[in-house]
């Protein structure tokens, strides 16, 4: 983000002193408003320690840091722009004294998933209603809808007693049977976890430590850096949850100013919990008076935008909006000098995909624009892949597409697991996973050469005078060193590497080494970081299929190191176990190169 030098000191005596709400439509200018807020009070006698920016995700809030270092051009002593997730972790972190861990979603739903299927083991869980059968509740999308819930019940301070008392009320039986499995997932988590939090439990955790540094003085410790903090800005507020509204509360009630900067009209984390309203609530949040400011003018796009986003968010509840819908262009060029909007009319998904694809195609070939600054907005998630393929089809580099895919099952993440998991003792050696790691990336055997593996350990066992099968002798001959030695073809020699592969690994794994060391073994020892990285150089399908596979395997080491960081003295057959039986999707990478992806309404910075 580049910065000028210029202030905006009309905009910012709008803003004034004390509690206040600016409403901006996308492109008027709220994150350099925001920016320049925060540049004013610093010169203006506070010092950066008194001042925190919360943004919504960690992207975002490392470009507002990057951001506001230019803009200050002085040397902080911490991070002026964070996550409310990240201040909620070291408020916890400080206050218990120990190690706090961040739960995941994807370690969450294991936790949720392990205790659903003891208590149906044990057959003394919940009474849950018929249509929430057995079945159901071993699909993933029952362990989502469970675990939402339970969040925003933990957000709104609601119990399990009371949120059985609402089910008995509102003849809600599902309802019931949650807060039974609340209040068991509650001693459990508090026996087995009892310093892991989810992103609910952490906010609502960190609240309370900020609130009660109001009643007993002895308490100010657990706020560190923050018991001297007197502003707050706030950018995108509508993406704030239940959690972050209570913990910009807590410390408006200390006496902190809030300014919070956002456009109701384009929230997009509801289905996490998100508060539209909390611009439009804010003087309810806080307690006190807060000022209403409407940026009145976009900086960004010209009236054919305008027009078209307004008669979208016209069809949206106003969230207890302000007058920023009707924001004018700052500057607008003649009709016949710019490219309209384009409406596209198709009968298919198929046809739809292959008309974008021709104006994608069209504004990069013909107008010399490069596919990076190209972006296609989807409704969801789940329709990327597809309309991914749809593109690729027609010759449309994508990237940053949503994998919807767990780490256990993408083909690149799946073969180090698999690999690992006989290393670490967690699954001994078969006929079928024998056959599977030969004919995988890392054994690089094809189906003939597997069957001629077979028949040469075949012909030899026969010749000793041996009576062994041709599984027995695939599953000795890799659980041992030198097992393909005699075999003097191509495919002994690759199922030989993979053998002395193994076997090195497991030497490694006996010596203590992390889950993280074993991985990198098995991945750079394999020579799979080479090949696949030659492969990615290239173009087409192959070339598609090792970035692909690259990524998974990218994410799965950022896995075990946050899992090495976290419990360095946790075994590597845990991260395993862990990893093997976690369905949910990887939270993809950010894109690098080529048309971006988006699912949700955000906007473009």
């Amino acid at each position: 983000m580049q910065l000028e030098a210029s202030p905006l000191p009309p905009v910012l005596d709008l803003v004034g002193a004390g509690h206040a709400a600016v409403f901006g439509a996308p492109g008027s200018g709220k994150t350099r408003l925001a920016i320049e807020l925060v540049a004013a009070r610093v010169a203006g006698g506070l010092d950066p320690s008194e001042v925190l920016v919360l943004a919504a995700t960690r992207r975002t809030a490392a470009s507002l840091r990057d951001a506001l270092a230019v803009r200050l051009g002085i040397t902080t002593r911490g991070a002026l722009a964070r996550t409310a997730s990240a201040v909620a972790y070291d408020l916890v972190r400080a206050r218990t004294g120990r190690a706090v861990t961040l739960l995941t979603g994807a370690e969450h739903d294991q936790v949720i998933g392990e205790l659903l299927d003891a208590q149906a083991l044990d057959g003394d869980g919940p009474d849950w209603p018929d249509g929430l059968s057995a079945e159901v509740r071993a699909l993933r999308g029952f362990r989502a809808e469970l675990r939402e819930l339970m969040m925003r019940a933990v957000e709104l301070g609601v119990g399990p007693d009371e949120l059985a008392a609402t089910g008995r009320r509102a003849d809600r039986p599902e309802w019931i049977a949650a807060a039974r499995f609340l209040a068991e997932y509650a001693e459990v988590k508090e026996q087995l976890r009892p310093t892991q939090f989810d992103s609910a439990e952490l906010g609502a955790y960190a609240a309370a430590v900020v609130r009660g540094s109001l009643d007993d003085p002895a308490d100010e410790s657990a706020l560190g850096s923050l018991s001297g903090l007197r502003l707050i800005v706030v950018d995108d507020a509508q993406e704030a949850t239940e959690a972050s509204a209570s913990l910009l509360a807590a410390f408006a009630a200390r006496g902190v100013e809030v300014v919070a900067f956002g456009d109701p009209d384009v929230a997009s984390n509801g289905f996490r919990g998100g508060r539209a309203d909390l611009l439009g609530s804010l003087e309810s949040v806080l307690g006190g008076p807060v000022r209403r400011v409407e940026l009145p003018v976009v900086h960004r796009g010209r009236a054919a935008h305008r027009r078209l986003v307004s008669q979208v968010v016209a069809h949206v509840g106003t969230a207890l909006g302000g007058a920023h819908r009707a924001a004018t262009v700052a500057v607008e060029a003649h009709d016949d000098e710019l490219e309209p909007v384009i409406g596209i009319d198709a009968t298919s998904a198929a046809a739809e995909g292959a008309q974008v694809a021709a104006v994608l195609r069209e504004r990069h070939l013909l107008d010399g624009v490069p596919w990076s600054a190209m972006a296609v907005v989807l409704r969801s998630g789940a329709e990327i892949p597809a309309f991914a393929r749809a593109l690729a089809a027609a010759d449309v580099p994508v990237t940053g597409g949503a994998s919807r895919t767990a780490l256990r099952d993408a083909p690149g993440s799946a073969a180090l697991l698999e690999a690992a998991a006989h290393v670490v003792g967690i699954e001994s050696l078969s006929a079928e996973s024998a056959t599977g790691l030969l004919t995988g990336p890392l054994g690089h055997l094809d189906r003939v050469g597997l069957r001629r593996l077979r028949l040469g350990l075949r012909h030899e066992e026969l010749a000793a005078g041996g009576t062994r099968t041709a599984d027995e002798l695939l599953v000795d001959a890799l659980g041992a060193p030198g097992g393909f030695a005699t075999l003097d073809s191509s495919s002994g020699r690759r199922a030989g590497r993979l053998a002395a592969l193994l076997d090195a690994a497991r030497r490694a794994a006996s010596r203590g080494a992390t889950v993280e060391e074993l991985l990198w073994l098995l991945w750079h020892d394999s020579g799979l970081e080479a090949e696949w990285a030659a492969q990615a150089g290239g173009s087409g399908v192959l070339a598609d299929e090792a970035n692909r596979s690259l990524d998974e395997v990218v994410a799965l080491f950022a896995a075990a190191r946050r899992f090495v960081e976290r419990e360095p003295d946790a075994p590597a057959r845990r991260f395993v176990d862990e990893m093997r039986q976690n369905a949910l999707p990887r939270i993809p990478s950010p894109p690098s190169a080529g048309p971006t992806w988006s699912c949700s309404p955000r906007r473009r910075r």
